[in-house]
């Protein structure tokens, strides 16, 4: 049964790293953005796009591997929550447009996504070097 579960969780730890990148990424341009320079905006909001596709991809695999081995339901709610949060961010930003107060409730969200990147990353990576 560990060789099974492995497949979908070593897919799970990748595309886990990549939002984490993508996430960290986008984080220093918001910082970026916030401190004056708009011209960044674009290519923010198009690795959030690229990031909101590689999140759903990584819940597939959370999916996959909890089909698997459901003792890891957990690690497939966690990954769920990422493209849920990522639509989220998408949603308010598209309203924002102009109103500060909205840019703010992007920004916090944005900072609970980069935490739950991490953890997702770090949960992916314990669970397929326990299922080896």
């Amino acid at each position: 049964m560990a060789s099974t579960a492995n497949a979908p969780l070593s897919r799970l730890r990748l595309s886990a790293l990549v939002v984490l990148v993508l996430i960290v990424a986008q984080a220093g341009l918001g910082i970026f953005s916030l401190s004056g320079h708009a011209s960044v905006n674009e290519i923010h909001g198009i690795l959030g796009y690229i990031n909101f596709l590689v999140a759903i991809a990584a819940t597939v695999f959370a999916f996959q591997a909890k089909k698997i081995n459901d003792s890891l339901k957990g690690l497939f709610m966690h990954a769920m929550s990422l493209p849920v949060m990522a639509f989220i961010q998408i949603g308010i930003i598209e309203a924002a447009k102009g109103n500060s107060g909205m840019k703010w409730a992007h920004v916090v969200i944005g900072i609970a996504y980069l935490v739950s990147a991490v953890g997702l990353y770090m949960l992916a990576d314990k669970k397929s070097h326990a299922h080896r």
